[in-house]
């Protein structure tokens, strides 16, 4: 969620998003994992990032949800605006996390 809400306050600035690759995500991932060895400290960090994100959201205004821009990363550079870059990302995507995440939480 970290990554989601640094890109959502650059979209809602009107700075553009930074290209990431896959493997720059995926490296990104491992630290977390390896930063965050246990139950507790990842249950952490993932409320701590979901009340920044929240914090975000709830105070964006109606123009800045209206900005839009190319999502390098989605669909090979598609428009969207800081709401669908809220919907489809930081809801959507990270809902699809849920099941990795739970596994980790398992161990």
């Amino acid at each position: 969620m970290h990554f989601h809400a640094g890109h959502i306050v650059r979209m809602a600035r009107g700075r553009p998003i930074v290209q990431v690759t896959m493997e720059q995500i995926n490296e990104s991932n491992r630290e977390h994992e390896t930063a965050n060895p246990d139950r507790t400290s990842v249950l952490a960090e993932l409320r701590a990032n979901s009340d920044r994100l929240v914090t975000i959201i709830r105070g964006l205004n109606d123009e800045q949800l209206a900005l839009s821009q190319p999502i390098p990363f989605v669909n090979d550079g598609a428009v969207l605006t800081v709401q669908a870059m809220i919907e489809d990302i930081a809801i959507w995507h990270v809902d699809a996390h849920l099941t990795s995440v739970r596994e980790v939480l398992e161990r």
